[in-house]
């Protein structure tokens, strides 16, 4: 306990070395990422025993690049308990100048989407109370206090299927848990297409966007039914398993990330290339092949637990992500910096704060002019 305590404390005063520096943060996002329900007397315990293998990590990566050192310090000694003193972590190239000419602050994406049912009615979720919205054959669709819509099917009779279809709009993100149990969390800007009952068979749906899936498993006269994930450039097949589907059309390929069990992945224009990946591999498919790499895992599912985490990403990368969440059009002007930046931060920040960090940090500018921004030299 006194061994991390007092990093911390080094780290807070600015008097960390750069290695204990990354390991703080590592450690730090890796807690932020997966909450627990860990007291801070024993989430500081986690951090004091789980040192040795930080070291053992940042050996291997030598580099931590952050743009927002002082909102990881600070959220990081809060939750600890530890005195929390803001000082800058590493000098700004330059203060920041960002102009901002708008008559009203652009908010963070919130727990909103539209439903449509199987006779075209459409319901949004954010006005409607909690409770239950709709029955189509025996099956309940119930939106609960905790922002999530759920398919009851308290009989598990019948054949009629309604084909319903989940839409989060820029500046959205919903949660879905599925007549089979399965668990979905959808992203802003993504459309989820599914049965309000699955076939004995197979589970079949259809995605665009993004979206993290905690796949229940199902099995019929002892065999295990299928879930089948279909997007515009892959077909995703599991059993049961955890794994999350990047497929928005701008990005011009599918990335599909498994966390646990394992998952077929077939590339559309190429069935005969399928191959089945293993947790912390990711299988990216675009117009012509398919590759699998590995990735960190906590980095792909960051959003769906509240964080941007960008890893040595170009600006044009990161400015589409924020397009998407704070539901805000990106203009350039001039020359684009090739600079690569890096860092977490809560996808409950100010705008604002984010555009400040990658201005004071990197070579280039921002002007807000009411839902636009001006990316500048």
């Amino acid at each position: 306990m006194k061994q991390a305590q007092e990093l911390l404390e080094k780290y807070n005063a600015g008097l960390a070395s750069p290695e204990e520096k990354a390991m703080v943060e590592s450690w730090y996002l890796k807690y932020k990422t997966a909450p627990s329900t860990l007291t801070p007397e024993e989430l500081l315990y986690e951090f004091n025993i789980g040192l040795p293998q930080l070291k053992h990590r940042l050996g291997q990566h030598k580099t931590v690049k952050w743009w927002s050192r002082v909102a990881v310090a600070a959220s990081l000694l809060l939750c600890v308990g530890v005195g929390l003193v803001l000082l800058q972590k590493q000098s700004p190239k330059k203060a920041p100048t960002m102009a901002v000419h708008q008559p009203k602050a652009i908010t963070p994406g919130t727990n909103k989407a539209i439903l449509t049912l199987a006779d075209g009615r459409k319901i949004t979720l954010e006005s409607e109370q909690n409770g239950n919205l709709a029955e189509q054959a025996g099956v309940n669709i119930v939106k609960h206090a905790d922002g999530r819509l759920a398919y009851e099917d308290h009989n598990g009779i019948g054949n009629a299927v309604a084909i319903n279809v989940l839409q989060t709009p820029r500046g959205g993100q919903y949660q879905l848990q599925l007549p089979d149990g399965t668990k979905v969390w959808l992203n802003s800007a993504s459309t989820i297409k599914y049965p309000s009952r699955f076939a004995d068979d197979k589970r079949e749906i259809t995605l665009t966007g993004e979206a993290y899936f905690e796949v229940a498993k199902k099995a019929t006269d002892g065999q295990r039914v299928p879930f089948i994930v279909s997007t515009g450039l892959q077909r995703i097949e599991v059993l049961g398993t955890h794994f999350n589907i990047k497929d928005y059309e701008s990005d011009h390929e599918t990335a599909t990330t498994l966390l646990e069990g394992s998952v077929r992945v077939t590339p559309l224009q190429q069935p005969s290339k399928a191959m089945i990946i293993t947790p912390a591999q990711q299988a990216i498919t675009n117009s012509d092949k398919l590759t699998i790499k590995t990735v960190d895992v906590d980095e792909v599912i960051a959003w769906k637990n509240g964080y941007f985490v960008f890893e040595d990403e170009d600006i044009q990368s990161i400015m589409t992500v924020l397009s998407r969440w704070y539901d805000v059009d990106v203009v350039y002007k001039g020359e684009i910096t090739k600079q690569k930046f890096g860092g977490a931060f809560p996808r409950s920040s100010n705008i604002n704060d984010l555009l400040k960090y990658m201005e004071s940090y990197g070579n280039v500018n921002f002007k807000v002019e009411g839902r636009r921004i001006i990316v500048m030299p």
